[in-house]
């Protein structure tokens, strides 16, 4: 559909103005996050901009609900704790400008990246597919080409278990109204946190949950 209104546009310049995965409570999570993340790669260079709707829960539309996670539009909770989809934001900020074309297997997609900067290598991982459709774990596995030497990676993840407050209010047993001590642990639950990846002969491999999103970097 991107392609088909960048070709009827012409030489006019296309914004997307307000978009979302619109699943629910769903798109409070990681489920959100991957839409995201799949959406602004697959069409990078079709678009000058992009508008996600909205940036908050505080929204006037339909009344505020009471509840801390409800399916709202917004990349923030009332409580101004991040959604999983605020932090798929994050990543694709991180990425460097040199996007070299996806692979893909299945419901995972691949995005080469290349920091020129910094001489860094990136590749972000989504394993994501429709909430109609059945999707699994997936096994990644790539192996550089010879002549590249890779000093360090790390890796920082969204899914069910990292940066995904959505998961951890779950956890809570889904409580309306929180205390201040769940709002810092849902803070805290949210963040995205960088681990060091284990890179063997030029080769790394990782387990990419079902809708999960991974960013590794590789320095080089």
């Amino acid at each position: 559909m991107a392609q088909r209104a960048r070709d009827e546009a012409g030489e006019l310049p296309l914004y997307y103005t307000e978009w979302g995965s619109l699943a629910g409570i769903e798109s409070d999570g990681h489920f959100g996050a991957s839409f995201i993340v799949k959406t602004v790669l697959d069409n990078t260079g079709l678009v000058q901009g992009y508008s996600f709707w909205t940036f908050s829960d505080i929204f006037e539309e339909q009344g505020q609900q009471p509840a801390a996670f409800h399916g709202g539009f917004g990349l923030l909770t009332q409580h101004g704790i991040p959604k999983a989809p605020y932090r798929a934001f994050q990543l694709l900020r991180q990425l460097g400008d040199k996007l070299f074309p996806a692979l893909n297997d299945g419901t995972v997609d691949l995005y080469p990246v290349l920091k020129d900067e910094t001489g860094v290598l990136q590749a972000l991982a989504v394993n994501h597919n429709s909430l109609l459709h059945d999707i699994e774990a997936a096994d990644v596995q790539i192996k550089l080409p010879a002549g590249i030497t890779v000093h360090s990676a790390d890796i920082q993840r969204i899914d069910e278990a990292n940066a995904n407050a959505l998961a951890a209010w779950n956890r809570m047993g889904k409580p309306e109204y929180l205390s201040s001590a769940q709002k810092r642990s849902l803070l805290s639950a949210s963040c995205l946190i960088r681990e060091p990846l284990e890179v063997k002969s030029n080769c790394f491999e990782i387990t990419l949950p079902a809708q999960g999103i991974a960013l590794i970097n590789l320095y080089l």
